[in-house]
């Protein structure tokens, strides 16, 4: 028997017809409509809130476990634990606009294009001058940044950016995997919707500039190195089980043909270097552009949906990666968002004892994303509302915030409703709390062995570089308050963009750049930090804030 199921999505109306016991998050999915997964339809996030107008069905004891009653009055359900039964009228959460990092470090990269370039497009100058352009993709779990380049003058043309429509399958690189390990037909969903997503873009990058896409011979790739595994196609199965191993380390070279990318079909594909399965192209990308080749030591984190720290200098570089990317892409959090319109991007309590906050694109608040998380927790711990070791005070009085129970826990109302743009305030609860103490314990114990491992104290720290989404929107004065970083290092930590974008586009210009990523893959020492016997114990004492 089929039913009828009409969705209400950022001012439109869609309908689609399904088989009676379907599974409503599948069939959104299958249909189309971009809706928050991150555990990948476990039941385990309370992420894919739907509101039901028509055909509630019964709730579940997960459902009643993740929604608070007064949501579970207003219709909201989870759209994972939904069996459509019939007829269905619902309203789904947009996500548009959400805010992906583009802007790259002010470094300048030598034009050195490929010798078998010369001669392709026609005379460099004068009147035989043909078109010849390249993309730097930068691959994220979450975002995606295209750059489009000149390839006969190495000048930026245009840049694009969209969100991973992988997300729907998990916001982790795991639940990815776990999806891909169900069988072919799985990993080439997987991959077919990213590709799908980026010829859309390169068409679109192509139209706006006036060009084709024949004109467009070469792209160079970062990420890391199960989205890599995924941009290929190649089984990502052997990376979440020992000795988790990829099934490629070496630089990739492939037709467009090989991938269905819409380029000119004689350009070519090259994917950079992976060193491990948790140390990707993407970071040897950022080492490409910024300055390990001097006799001090300077320390890289990549601070997105994965957390990867290399220490090194000319002499030698030390790697280990942390499972910390949840908490700060919001994906974790009660009332975590990404970066979308109306996310709370900055918190601060003044000296009148007044909030101030701001949200991206100035709208009213839908939730808390990373940048924001970090400053309320150093404001909370500021001003004596939590405690160092994270537990929420019961004498923090009412002035600045009201304490309240959330699922049988404390709970700090950080918006009053009033002021927010989703049904009820926005809080901040105890877990929350544990969970950024979790992940920021992850970061920093990961930075004490590398130290350690080094021999070496912060005050031999030249730099440490910033990357990736959360790492260049954060403000280090205030990580280094909850001691997410090192605080004897806040004046030497310098944010740097999207260097995994700006390496790929070293990679796609700068041929010399080939063998320096190659040479870059072989220094490389990873350290596995589950294998080390001092981690369990740095990892606890870099809980407290």
């Amino acid at each position: 028997m089929r039913v009828r199921i009409v969705i209400r999505y950022e001012e439109r109306e869609i309908q689609l017809k399904a088989e009676k016991g379907s599974n409503l998050l599948q069939l959104l999915q299958a249909g189309g409509i971009p809706i928050s997964a991150v555990c990948a339809g476990t039941g385990n996030c309370g992420k894919c809130r739907i509101r039901v107008n028509k055909g509630r069905g019964k709730i579940s004891t997960a459902e009643l476990g993740l929604l608070t009653g007064e949501e579970v009055k207003k219709g909201y359900r989870l759209a994972c634990r939904m069996v459509v039964e019939d007829d269905m009228e619902i309203e789904v959460p947009g996500e548009e606009g959400l805010q992906i990092l583009t802007g790259v470090l002010d470094m300048n990269i030598e034009f050195n294009p490929r010798p078998e370039f010369d001669g392709l497009y026609g005379d460099k100058e004068g009147k035989g001058r043909g078109k010849a352009f390249g993309l730097a993709v930068d691959l994220g779990t979450t975002t995606v940044a295209v750059y489009l380049l000149d390839l006969l003058t190495g000048e930026e043309v245009a840049v694009a950016s969209f969100a991973n429509p992988q997300r729907k399958y998990g916001a982790d690189v795991l639940r990815r995997i776990d999806y891909a390990r169900r069988g072919d037909k799985e990993l080439r969903e997987l991959q077919d919707i990213l590709i799908r997503q980026l010829n859309f873009t390169i068409e679109e990058l192509a139209v706006k500039n006036k060009i084709t896409v024949n004109d467009i011979y070469s792209l160079s790739l970062a990420a890391n190195t199960v989205m890599t595994h995924l941009f290929t196609g190649t089984d990502p199965s052997g990376l979440a089980r020992p000795p988790f191993r990829p099934v490629f380390t070496a630089p990739q070279e492939l037709s467009p043909a090989e991938l269905d990318i819409k380029i000119n079909p004689r350009g070519r594909i090259q994917i950079l270097p992976i060193v491990s399965a948790f140390i990707g192209s993407d970071i040897i990308a950022g080492l490409l552009v910024t300055d390990f080749n001097r006799e001090e030591w300077s320390l890289l984190i990549d601070l997105g949906t994965n957390g990867e720290i290399v220490l090194g200098n000319r002499y030698k570089l030390l790697a280990c990666s942390t499972a910390a990317g949840p908490a700060f892409e919001g994906a974790s959090i009660t009332y975590g968002v990404p970066g979308v319109p109306g996310a709370i991007a900055s918190f601060r309590i003044g000296g009148d004892r007044q909030i101030d906050y701001k949200t991206i694109n100035e709208q009213a608040p839908v939730g808390i994303c990373g940048s924001g998380l970090v400053d309320i927790i150093a404001e909370l711990l500021e001003h004596g509302i939590i405690s160092r070791t994270g537990l929420i005070r019961e004498d923090t009085g009412p002035d600045i915030f009201k304490i309240r129970d959330y699922k049988n826990m404390r709970a700090i109302e950080i918006i009053p409703e009033k002021y927010t743009a989703i049904d009820g305030p926005i809080l901040l609860t105890q877990k929350d709390i544990r969970e950024v103490q979790l992940a920021k314990g992850a970061i920093a114990a990961g930075i004490s062995i590398l130290m350690k491992e080094a021999g070496i104290g912060f005050d031999a720290l030249a730099n440490i570089y910033l990357a990736g989404g959360f790492g260049s929107f954060i403000d280090p004065h205030n990580a280094c308050k909850i001691s997410l970083l090192p605080g004897e290092m806040e004046k030497r930590i310098r944010k740097i963009g999207n260097a995994a974008g700006l390496g790929a586009r070293g990679y796609l210009l700068d041929k010399g750049k080939r063998e320096e990523a190659g040479l870059l893959a072989e220094k490389i020492e990873y350290i596995e930090l589950s294998l080390r016997e001092d981690f369990q114990a740095e990892f606890i004492q870099a809980l407290d804030f």
